[in-house]
């Protein structure tokens, strides 16, 4: 019998509120240009996808096409 372990971590958009099966996949859906959902256009974009990845990723403007300009916030000590 296979048991589902709930571990109450939910991946939803908390713009459109659709639910994902990992924060990368939630980290792809606000970062594709979507006509659903506009989460990249909002205020806070920038904490929501630092708050997803971990503080790993944040908002650093914009491109000259309009798209959103992310760059990693964390350096690692070290990789081992």
């Amino acid at each position: 019998m296979h048991i589902k372990t709930h571990t109450g971590i939910q991946n939803r958009c908390p713009c459109c509120s659709r639910n994902f099966k990992s924060p990368s996949a939630l980290t792809a859906h606000m970062e594709s240009a979507s006509t659903r959902c506009n989460i990249r256009e909002t205020k806070g974009y920038g904490n929501i996808i630092s708050l997803v990845s971990g503080g790993f990723l944040g908002v650093s403007g914009k491109f000259e096409d309009g798209t959103v300009k992310m760059d990693s916030q964390k350096k690692p000590d070290s990789f081992w």
